[in-house]
């Protein structure tokens, strides 16, 4: 039985535990696909615009969108998706890492001001009204702008999926499966955007809260890698009569998971950090060499501002 015929059998778009690992192929689901589909017209068509403002967007940028893309129709329409569902949490995990982590980055790199100018302004131009509705709306926009809030929403969707309750929920139930996959894009979306994306903002970013963000989103992902890693039982029941790759026990295969995470997220976050403290300091080089701070002429005492 292929993997294609035993979605529309089993109704439940997983293949069956019966089945070998040869089994399981692509699968096109229609809704993830139309998503996909949406972001590629509507990405093409902030390029065009951008071009005939005469600003065109740098061909790296849109490579690393499409790189994005390609990761996630990799995640959720290749093998990965059911034999991860099925047989093994260290491929699952893989999958989530596409999702969360790897593919949200890739797409925010592609992103830069002179692409996003029609949103920017259709977004940030009712805040100039002294409308009720407008603070309210300027009131979300500092929100969802705040490191913070970016790190709080991811926390609470990494630890809520990987909860035994939810997990396996996800694993039982298709519904719910994609919910999973949707909002570990968006919450991973929304923390690149935020902790090192040039993108116009209402909160004015500190480089101090955007690496303390950071570092929370490590200590998270390190504490349900090292949960995958050292549990000294299995997480989640969905696996029992798995057959993970290589060979390995379904509890081998749970601490692969957790490395994998830790692969993942630590390099990944640490360069982050790097890259918004290199970011930091070629601000404060170009601060002090400008013209008026020759040491010639005298200068007022004057803290180093630390906003990105």
């Amino acid at each position: 039985m292929t993997a294609a015929t035993s979605v529309l059998a089993t109704g439940n778009g997983l293949p069956s535990h019966s089945e070998n690992v040869d089994s399981y192929g692509w699968i096109l689901e229609p809704l993830p696909f139309i998503g996909l589909v949406v972001i590629v017209l509507g990405y093409s068509a902030l390029v065009v615009a951008a071009r005939r403002r005469g600003r065109p967007a740098a061909p790296g940028r849109i490579l690393l969108f499409a790189a994005g893309l390609a990761t996630i129709a990799v995640a959720l329409f290749s093998p990965i998706d059911p034999y991860g569902e099925r047989q093994s949490p260290a491929v699952h995990m893989i999958q989530h890492e596409m999702l969360l982590m790897i593919a949200p980055l890739l797409l925010v790199a592609g992103l830069e001001q002179r692409l996003v100018m029609p949103i920017s302004r259709l977004a940030l131009r009712p805040i100039r009204s002294r409308k009720p509705a407008a603070r309210i709306w300027r009131g979300f926009l500092q929100i969802v702008g705040n490191p913070w809030v970016a790190a709080g929403a991811w926390t609470l969707v990494t630890l809520g999926w990987h909860l035994p309750v939810m997990y396996n929920l996800s694993l039982a139930n298709r519904t719910v499966h994609n919910i999973e996959h949707l909002s570990l894009m968006a919450v991973g979306t929304l923390f690149w955007v935020v902790l090192i994306g040039r993108l116009p903002s209402v909160h004015h970013t500190t480089i101090r809260e955007r690496i303390g963000a950071l570092a929370m989103a490590m200590g998270v992902g390190g504490i349900i890698g090292a949960a995958f890693i050292w549990w000294p039982g299995l997480l989640y029941t969905g696996y029992l009569d798995a057959r993970p790759w290589f060979g390995l026990s379904p509890w081998d295969d749970q601490r692969l998971a957790g490395i994998i995470m830790m692969v993942v997220d630590m390099p990944l976050l640490l360069g982050a950090m790097l890259v918004i403290a290199g970011r930091w300091a070629k601000r404060d080089v170009r601060l002090h060499d400008t013209p008026d701070n020759d040491a010639s002429i005298p200068q007022p005492m004057r803290r180093p501002s630390d906003h990105a």
